[in-house]
């Protein structure tokens, strides 16, 4: 079944909108990939694939210009819903690291897509995420202010569908049959509390921007 065009209108029209860009989460990620067969769900024009062009990378984007971006630069690259059949059918093999960086947060059930894309993963395979925390200082602050703005990108993104906080996020995970084997997290604090942040390392809960982990299938001490 050949994959059906997607779609775009308006501001969707620029595929570099899809792109991500040099982060300390993203760096954090590109660090822990080992490959060398790695896919990138939600991989927009390719960026992580840039960052490492030793691995071998398989991408799914559901925009199709950002798609045909990032198949310059990618193994292979399906264009489509991730949590579509059709798309999943197209995939080629199976994959030592499946990364989903700032995807999670689209799906309207986004334990069931991990959980699917699991299957893909070899013997010793890993899943690597960022999920962003919705429970943010900043989010706090402005809920306390008695605000919730959508906004054209962060953790409320007039894009995403599932909010996840940092501990509901590793719940996420758990709930998909995975086990994390390493938490991170990207501190970001307003300016004026940032002499705050050897404290904020104690509460990523509050904050980080985001769940940065990295799971397998099964306990370590079992493989």
């Amino acid at each position: 079944m050949g994959n059906p065009t997607v779609a775009m209108s308006g501001s969707d029209q620029d595929p570099y909108k899809y792109d991500a860009g040099p982060s300390p989460l993203r760096d954090w990620l590109l660090a822990r990939l080992r490959g060398p067969r790695v896919l990138d769900v939600g991989c927009g024009t390719g960026y992580m694939g840039r960052c490492r062009p030793d691995l071998l990378w398989t991408g799914i984007e559901r925009h199709p210009k950002a798609a045909q971006v990032a198949s310059s630069h990618y193994e292979h690259v399906v264009c489509g819903p991730a949590e579509a059949e059709y798309t999943q059918s197209s995939l080629r093999g199976v994959f030592d690291d499946i990364l989903f960086c700032d995807s999670l947060e689209h799906f309207v059930d986004s334990a069931a897509v991990l959980e699917s894309y699991a299957s893909f993963l070899t013997r010793r395979g890993r899943v690597l995420v960022a999920i962003p925390n919705i429970a943010h200082i900043s989010v706090r602050l402005a809920l306390l202010l008695g605000n919730w703005d959508y906004t054209d990108s962060g953790p409320l993104d007039d894009t995403h569908l599932r909010f996840f906080t940092y501990d509901t996020g590793q719940l996420l995970l758990n709930q998909a049959g995975l086990s994390i084997i390493e938490v991170g997290s990207r501190l970001a604090l307003p300016r004026g509390l940032r002499w705050t942040t050897p404290l904020a390392r104690m509460r990523p809960t509050v904050f980080s921007t985001h769940l940065l982990a990295v799971a397998v299938r099964e306990p370590m001490s079992r493989s």
